[in-house]
């Protein structure tokens, strides 16, 4: 589960509570209740978000976007073919965390997507349509290198325009690739 940047430093709990889907009232769980019927499930220790390592997206991608209903979730498309991301070299072994998907139809049989380290392969794979997938990919300190700053760049082997769908119903007229929802670079201890 990917933690939304939020300025708090410290211990956090993690909440949980249940309805009934019938009735649409809280069902009661055991284990210590925190109020509202409401089960602290886990705690977790938030770190300063200077020891993240900061993600920026850089050519072939389009402006962030939300839904109108839920601010805290947020994507960027791909433009084109190609979309480079860079990050600070955390020069240790790290992992690349990167959540995507494409809710279209357009492409049945899916689109084959890469992510690369300069021209050395570090993913493959065909991401099918309205299926969210996270490929969790190791980044080893030797293939970053000693350079200060490191260039991803994530390869789609098909873009579509929404505009040019048929059925499709959209006056959208931009080329999309894939929908990244979380690219993020945690490093090794």
């Amino acid at each position: 589960m990917f933690i939304p940047l939020y300025p708090y430093v410290g211990e956090a709990v993690i909440r949980m509570g249940l309805y009934s889907g019938g009735t649409q009232k809280r069902v009661a769980l055991s284990g210590d209740t925190i109020g509202q019927q409401d089960t602290a499930s886990a705690k977790i220790q938030l770190l300063p978000q200077t020891e993240n390592v900061f993600t920026a997206f850089k050519d072939g991608w389009h402006q962030p976007e939300t839904p109108v209903n839920d601010a805290h979730i947020e994507w960027q498309w791909t433009k084109k073919k190609d979309a480079v991301l860079a990050f600070r070299n955390p020069k240790k072994d790290s992992l690349f965390y990167f959540e995507v998907d494409n809710p279209s139809r357009t492409f049945p049989e899916g689109q084959h997507v890469q992510v690369k380290l300069r021209d050395k392969v570090l993913d493959d794979f065909t991401l099918r349509p309205e299926q969210m997938v996270l490929h969790k990919i190791p980044l080893a300190a030797a293939q970053m290198g000693s350079d200060e700053m490191i260039e991803l760049t994530i390869s789609v082997d098909k873009t579509f325009v929404p505009a040019l769908v048929d059925g499709a119903n959209s006056k959208d007229g931009r080329e999309l690739g894939i929908r990244v929802f979380h690219a993020f670079i945690q490093p090794g201890k």
